[in-house]
């Protein structure tokens, strides 16, 4: 072996070590928040790791997966009171952004964005674009279904045809091969916005009459 070789072998060798090293520091620093929380006591719990993912994110630098744990950190956002807003708003975004900059096929981190943007009036990136997004990267993720529905639910779906569609066949799949996951339907026709109330009538009149019908007795009751 001749001395080019060798300094060859020396680099990539020296390479080969300093990216394990990188990926174990950033694992073993992480917080280990994989998904979305979908409950406010859960997110609560992943607050508490923040520190953690924010030193992991910082470490991993590149590595999206690791800003999408710091941006879950942040989920109670979602059960927060809008006109309270502060600093941790901009901390979630910048933290998902980033998340999506770097690994564009996070569902979860899609709907979360799409979330804050509702719910805390920002335009930028546009909520409805940020759902759709959720459909189109995850959209047999059940992780996420519960939630998506929930948020989708408050929108106004006569401006955006596409999206109302990719929310009835959600709504249709969740009816004909979700079983488990119907109470979340129900949970979203309660705080639906009208034109998502009439999409989940409409819906479950083509796919189950009966469970139409129980929705039309819980609008009754309301």
């Amino acid at each position: 072996m001749n001395r080019g070789s060798h300094y060859l072998l020396l680099i990539f060798g020296f390479f080969l070590a300093t990216t394990s090293l990188w990926i174990l520091g950033s694992e073993l620093s992480g917080a280990r928040i994989t998904t979305l929380p979908t409950s406010p006591e859960v997110a609560t719990v992943a607050a508490q790791r923040r520190v953690q993912a924010l030193r992991a994110a910082l470490f991993g630098g590149l590595r999206g997966d690791l800003w999408s744990q710091l941006a879950y950190t942040y989920a109670s956002l979602m059960w927060s009171d809008p006109k309270k807003a502060d600093d941790a708003l901009d901390e979630a975004r910048h933290s998902a952004t980033r998340a999506l900059t770097l690994g564009p096929v996070n569902a979860s981190v899609w709907l979360f964005l799409a979330d804050l943007g509702i719910r805390y009036g920002k335009k930028d990136p546009n909520p409805l674009e940020c759902l759709k997004m959720s459909y189109y990267t995850g959209a047999h993720e059940e992780s996420s279904v519960a939630l998506r529905l929930a948020v989708v639910s408050r929108v106004d779906l006569s401006v955006d045809p596409e999206l109302e569609r990719l929310f009835r066949r959600e709504v249709e799949n969740v009816l004909s091969y979700r079983p488990s996951l119907r109470p979340a339907i129900v949970a979203a026709y309660a705080q639906a916005s009208p034109q998502a109330r009439q999409a989940i009538e409409t819906t479950a009149r083509d796919v189950d009459p009966s469970f139409a019908k129980a929705l039309a007795s819980l609008s009754l009751a309301q």
